[in-house]
């Protein structure tokens, strides 16, 4: 949490989020044969999770 925001700049929220989408694209899987798509799947998912242009997102300046 708290370490984590301080040497890399990233909020325990985000993690959740991903942690969150992980959990989701298990709960679609079910059923899924090859583990190799899955983990597929979860790279997929993943590549929503980033902001593109962090700044632009800031309130304070």
């Amino acid at each position: 949490g708290i370490i984590s925001h301080a040497a890399y700049r990233i909020s325990s929220g985000k993690i959740e989020g991903i942690n969150n989408k992980i959990k989701t694209v298990r709960r679609q899987a079910f059923g899924y044969h090859d583990d190799g798509y899955f983990f597929l799947k979860i790279i997929d998912a993943s590549y929503n999770t980033t902001v593109k242009n962090p700044k632009s997102h800031r309130i304070f300046q």
